[in-house]
């Protein structure tokens, strides 16, 4: 009889026991923080949402150089100039390859004097414009535009103006310009959003 007392004594400890340990991880995981099982859901989304952001920044940059580089086969009309001059290139540095267009393209300086004896320096860093092989020679330029415009061009004889050409840039600038929208859109949306959350 001993030994079953003993051992009815013992389980119910035991019993005791466990039922303590029980209480003991309940109390652990009511303290816990729970755990959304939304949110694994939302990393997917927001993986996809910066993937978007960087589609169409990349979109937006790589329309913007080939229009500048498309831009660059074309100039100003120099039948057109308000004012002709001759221009001394004095040096020219290489420029490129991604920037301001697509390729390696030089930036000129030359001593400039127009007709009418007005002179001056000027730096041109349009591309195709000036080639660092002139380095040195007097080339015949006009002046496009003036004070009288709010933008001022420059021509060259031997450099005709394409109006095709022209127009294809500025098509390709304006895609250019809907990704751009579409993410300054996006950033304005966002800001909203946050300002709307800190509110509430």
């Amino acid at each position: 009889m001993n030994d079953d007392s003993d051992r009815m004594r013992e389980i119910q400890e035991r019993l005791v026991e466990l039922q303590r340990e029980n209480q003991a991880a309940d109390a652990d995981a009511a303290h816990a923080e729970p755990v959304s099982p939304v949110a694994p859901v939302h990393r997917p989304g927001r993986r996809r949402g910066w993937m978007v952001i960087a589609s169409l920044l990349l979109a937006s940059v790589v329309f913007a150089e080939l229009a500048l580089t498309v831009q660059g086969w074309s100039s100003p009309d120099f039948g057109e100039a308000g004012r002709i001059g001759r221009a001394t290139i004095v040096s020219c540095e290489r420029q490129g390859p991604i920037g301001r267009g697509i390729g390696y393209w030089h930036r000129c300086t030359a001593d400039v004097v127009w007709d009418g004896g007005f002179s001056g320096r000027y730096t041109f860093d349009r591309r195709n414009f000036i080639h660092a092989d002139e380095a040195g020679t007097t080339i015949t330029i006009g002046e496009n535009g003036g004070a009288r415009s709010t933008s001022v061009g420059y021509s060259r004889p031997e450099a005709p103006y394409r109006p095709l050409v022209a127009a294809l840039g500025v098509s390709l600038a304006i895609v250019a310009a809907v990704p751009a929208l579409l993410l300054l859109a996006a950033a304005f949306s966002a800001v909203r959003n946050r300002i709307r959350r800190a509110r509430s």
